[in-house]
């Protein structure tokens, strides 16, 4: 399946909806509301669905705002489970960052010190290129959440 993008097309459809403003100013407003704001991602959902189907415009109206609050808190938790790895590795970061800081406080030699500063530096860069490269396959995936 061979599938394009128009990127013209995808930045200039949301400004072709007549009510183009009043969506857009609740769109706002609902984005500001803590918790409310899970209502997004039922917006971006359905919005989503309808450019997946073709019909690109109208945008979604905000008619039925309880039903977009609850798909977009599915899709928060769905979204949240994709990356319950990702969080998982930042917790074990930390315990080996608090770990590691105690050690160097414990260090009798300044080089004892030092070569515990180094070993953080170390496990810092490959903790962090493992949650990169976790956080990409994760991206890859969450697109299938969409459907």
């Amino acid at each position: 399946m061979n599938v394009r993008m128009d990127i013209s097309r995808a930045l200039q459809h949301p400004t072709r909806d007549p009510a183009f403003v009043q969506k857009l100013a609740v769109t706002s407003l609902v984005g500001m509301v803590p918790i409310l704001n899970f209502a997004l991602y039922g917006y971006a959902l359905e919005h989503s669905r309808n450019v997946i189907d073709g019909r690109d415009t109208p945008l979604p109206s905000w008619d039925n705002l309880g039903a977009k609050f609850e798909r977009g808190l599915m899709l928060g938790l769905a979204q949240l489970v994709y990356l319950a790895p990702v969080l998982l590795m930042y917790g074990c970061f930390f315990i080996f960052a608090i770990g590691s800081m105690g050690l160097a406080n414990a260090a009798s030699t300044r080089q004892q010190s030092r070569d515990i500063g180094a070993l953080f530096g170390v496990g810092t860069v490959a903790v962090m290129c493992l949650v990169a490269l976790m956080a990409l396959a994760i991206s890859l995936l969450s697109p299938g959440v969409y459907r």
